[in-house]
């Protein structure tokens, strides 16, 4: 059992999430996935793990949007230690740069979110809600980047 929650732990680290993306996903394109199989049942939990570590990109907009600004004041706090420090903080951790907030939304829930939700919902139909909310606040973010760049007269 321990090891099975150390293993979890560890499968929410996204460095982890995208070696096991690429070895589920290569399962899954073959129709190999057997739910007998110790090992598919493992990547499975570890995806499944960084799903719910990730779940409030699935969550209705308002409590979505929320969790994201709370989440990167956190990240704000911590670039604004860095830069007493003289260390040039992250772009998602620089407050001078929070304009770019939506465009980084955009590139986290298309690269790790969507594709994360995709892979469950492929083994685990139910799943599906996880992935139609992913999607849906991907919407809702592309648009408020579209504006954005409109508002800048940038071409979308």
């Amino acid at each position: 059992v321990l090891g099975d929650i150390k293993q979890s732990i560890l499968a929410t680290d996204l460095a982890v999430f995208f070696k096991n993306k690429v070895t589920l996903s290569n399962i899954i394109s073959q129709d190999k996935f057997n739910w007998d199989t110790i090992h598919h049942r493992e990547l499975l939990r570890a995806i499944t793990m960084t799903g719910c570590d990730l779940c409030a990109m699935t969550k209705p907009w308002h409590i979505q949007e929320e969790t994201v600004r709370v989440i990167y004041e956190e990240f704000y706090s911590q670039g604004d230690e860095e830069k007493k420090r003289g260390i040039i903080p992250m772009q998602m951790m620089d407050r001078e740069k929070k304009e770019e907030l939506p465009k980084l939304e955009v590139g986290f829930i298309q690269s790790i979110c969507v594709p994360c939700y995709e892979l469950m919902f492929s083994v685990m139909p139910d799943t599906k809600p996880m992935l139609e909310g992913a999607k849906e606040n991907l919407k809702r973010w592309q648009d408020l980047l579209d504006n954005q760049l409109k508002l800048m007269g940038t071409v979308v």
